[in-house]
């Protein structure tokens, strides 16, 4: 089973704030990931998509290399 995320660990790995996350979901820049009881979860590939779309894929690469822990 893959891990999930929560938004907050997902800005901490990214370097962002959760709102931004939110606001930019709320806007369309980023994919909606999954969500289960009123909450988003997120998979690597979920923040590895945001990472893109943020603009800030070195802090992803060297969160997924281990640089990072969430």
């Amino acid at each position: 089973m893959q891990k999930l995320y929560t938004t907050r660990q997902v800005a901490q790995c990214l370097g962002v704030r959760p709102d931004k996350i939110q606001r930019e979901i709320w806007l369309g820049t980023i994919r909606q990931p999954n969500k289960i009881s009123n909450r988003f979860l997120w998979t690597v590939q979920d923040i590895e998509r945001a990472a893109w779309s943020l603009k800030c894929y070195s802090r992803f690469a060297q969160w997924s290399k281990g640089g990072q822990n969430v």
